[in-house]
């Protein structure tokens, strides 16, 4: 018989569900339009790792600080009206999104597999989840062995490479679609035929950006990007059926849109280089934008 490993409606949204029984841990994780099941019995488990996730450099906290605020620029600089409208809903939607982010991650690892997923709540909670976790396996096999050094290691949320020292970092060629992405984001402002193509870049971004070790600024600029275009295009179709609101004699190509489009698409090109600057080899000179040498 399963029972949810935690019972919360936020884990719901993630791609990893986690359910315990009493000779396994059953991980079901969500790929599209399937579903993969992995066993993990608990006399097979030989560590059970926490770890932090979302580090963030000051430079992307910044870059993310001024999204934000390029937002609320209309808002500064024009009457009143739409754009305080705008933006209100823009930022109540991101940081409902932003803070139900998980901030922990466990992984558990058998001799021959190691599945990471996402934890919700405090430090406190996961813990306990965790420590649930090692009774389960200390009375299928007894204590577990010594892990303090590689839950040091884990707090760079790169848990496969931190357990596996030898395995190289495995690399991402989703990132190069969400540079076409952001540099279409940069793009159409100034052309609605150039948005047209960015809006189906923007879904295919969503859907690979759902692997728990995706990099977070990355995936922060294309949610953003995201959600303003969802609004952009609501104000349009309002505008096109001649809805008598305030907002009405705003054009679709207005700066008021164009502007926080472009620091977005900013803000994640330079989390890609920073990210691939990151992962690169410490005998390289230099990085790809992209992530993938």
């Amino acid at each position: 018989m399963y029972r949810p490993l935690f019972e919360t409606f936020w884990v719901r949204l993630g791609n990893v569900r986690a359910w315990r029984s009493a000779d396994h841990l059953l991980l079901v994780e969500s790929r599209f339009f399937s579903e993969h099941y992995t066993r993990l019995f608990w006399a097979d488990i030989q560590a059970i790792l926490l770890y932090g996730l979302h580090t963030q450099s000051s430079v992307l906290l910044a870059l993310e600080l001024a999204c934000l605020l390029s937002v609320l620029a209309p808002v500064f600089f024009w009457q009143p009206g739409w754009p305080s409208l705008a933006a209100f809903v823009f930022l109540l939607s991101y940081a409902v999104w932003r803070l139900g982010r998980p901030q922990w991650a466990c992984q558990v690892a058998t001799r021959t597999n190691a599945r990471q997923f996402a934890l919700p709540g405090t430090l406190t909670s996961c813990r306990r989840v965790v420590e649930e976790l090692k009774d389960s396996v200390r009375l299928a096999q007894g204590a577990l062995p010594e892990t303090q050094p590689a839950e040091a290691a884990l707090n760079d949320p790169a848990p496969q490479a931190a357990a596996y020292p030898d395995k190289p970092l495995r690399k991402q060629p989703v990132l190069v679609v969400h540079v076409i992405a952001f540099v279409l984001g940069i793009l159409s402002p100034f052309n609605v035929i150039i948005f047209v193509l960015y809006c189906p870049a923007l879904i295919a971004a969503w859907f690979l950006q759902q692997d728990l070790k995706f990099p977070f600024a990355v995936r922060s600029a294309a949610v953003m990007s995201q959600m303003f275009a969802v609004l952009r295009i609501g104000i349009w179709l309002l505008m096109v059926t001649r809805a008598r609101f305030y907002f009405a004699p705003v054009v679709f190509n207005h700066w008021r849109f164009g502007l926080p489009q472009i620091v977005f698409s900013l803000y994640g090109i330079a989390a890609i280089y920073l990210h691939s600057v990151k992962l690169a080899q410490p005998q390289q000179k230099s990085a790809t934008v992209l992530g993938l040498s």
